[in-house]
């Protein structure tokens, strides 16, 4: 009896060292991107565009003109924390648009 309550003990652990080390990371890139910008305050989120937009063109798509009035003044933002900073865009709307050429 003593050796099967050994054996279930030994079994039990190491099943829960295989299922612990096998836990991994599911998350899309896209995912882990969003987790590390919800921990990001403004400003270190701004550096982040600044890093990762600077000198870019962005072709932007959107159905109502609050986008494209909020580029401009998201640029100037950007320049205010980097006055060398620049960005040039493409305002289209769904209809009409070169996200699908």
């Amino acid at each position: 009896m003593k050796r099967i309550f050994i054996f279930q003990a030994a079994l039990l652990v190491c099943l829960s060292f295989v299922l612990l080390g096998c836990k991994k990371d599911n998350h899309t890139e896209t995912q882990k991107i969003i987790q590390e910008a919800q921990t990001m305050t403004l400003e270190a989120l701004a550096r982040k565009a600044i890093e990762e937009a600077n000198g870019k063109e962005f072709v932007c798509v959107g159905n109502s003109s609050r986008g494209k009035t909020a580029i401009p003044l998201f640029i100037k933002y950007l320049q205010s924390l980097d006055p060398s900073f620049t960005m040039t865009y493409d305002w289209g709307t769904p209809k009409n648009n070169k996200i699908f050429d």
